[in-house]
């Protein structure tokens, strides 16, 4: 498979937003997704009434087995859940070459509902941004990762 963009984000049930927004872009540019979910939310358009993360081993294991046959250039980052998701996915992610990251750094809903605590946004700011190429924040974004 060629021309594939690894992504990894929460699924947002209104589709909107999260990995089923990603996919929709990846495709119209006739690129294949390879899409790893890492939140289950539970949502409407007006609120995040909760999150569920996706255990760090699991999100692991579908990246190094789908790395066994399937070649990515690009990685897109969406939402992580935890210090744990983001350590694991740093270390997976250090150890490709050639592999373009983006960055999307969910910190808050488009309702404004808080995904991430300040533990979570200090390892997302300390591990994870020095390995990323192109980071896409909106502004709240921006003043969240900024010093």
């Amino acid at each position: 498979m060629s021309d594939s963009v690894l992504v990894l984000s929460g699924l947002d049930p209104c589709g909107g937003a999260g990995i089923a927004a990603d996919i929709e872009t990846i495709n119209q540019f006739g690129v294949t997704p390879l899409p790893i979910i890492t939140t289950l939310t539970v949502q409407n358009t007006q609120s995040v009434k909760s999150t569920q993360e996706v255990d760090s081993k699991l999100i692991a294991e579908q990246f190094n087995h789908l790395k066994t046959d399937v070649t990515f250039s690009v990685a897109k980052i969406g939402l992580l859940s935890s210090k744990k998701q983001i350590e694991v996915l740093t270390n997976l992610l250090s150890e490709c070459d050639d592999v373009t990251i983006v960055l999307d750094p969910i910190v808050k809903s488009t309702a404004k509902d808080k995904l991430l605590d300040s533990q979570t946004l200090e390892v997302l700011k300390t591990k994870l941004l020095p390995l990323v190429d192109v980071i896409t924040p909106n502004v709240d974004e921006l003043q969240a990762l900024s010093p």
